[in-house]
Formats: C-alpha cells, structure tokens, sequence
C-alpha cells in the first residue's frame, strides 16, 4: 500500500482539481504542473475542461477500491494518468 487515501484525492480532485492538487497529491508532479499552467496560463479557459475532467476523476476515486486506486492512478507507470 501506498499510503495515499481514495477519499482525500477524491476531496482534491472535486474541489481543487483544475489547479491539478490531486496529481501532486499521488505523486504524479509532470500531470500536476500540467494542470497547473493550463489553467494559469490561459487565465482559466482550460481550467474549466481541467475542472470537469478532475470532477470525474474524483467520482472515480470514489467509487473504486482502495486497492484498484492505488493501482490506475498512484502505482501506475503513466506520469498522466486520466482514467
């Protein structure tokens, strides 16, 4: 095990998603700043497609098993895990 929690992701992704906190959170720093800048950068246009996208995300944490979690998105080899 890992050590990361579904339910706080999950929290991050809902509420603080689009600046990508969840990706930092799991360990996942390249797809972190990737949220990051797109939403900075843009002055928030992208931020709303990043908001949606981390909106699913967190309904996924959700829903999965712990152990399914740390599997597709903490463990998982990708550096931009999305679903």
């Amino acid at each position: 095990p890992s050590g990361k929690s579904r339910g706080v992701a999950g929290l991050l992704a809902l509420f603080l998603g689009s600046v990508g906190l969840h990706y930092f959170y799991m360990g996942k720093t390249s797809a972190g700043v990737l949220f990051l800048v797109a939403t900075l950068l843009t002055c928030g246009i992208l931020g709303v497609i990043t908001e949606i996208v981390s909106i699913i995300q967190g309904v996924l944490f959700f829903t999965s098993t712990q152990e399914e979690f740390e599997r597709r998105w903490v463990n998982s080899p990708s550096s931009f895990p999305l679903f």
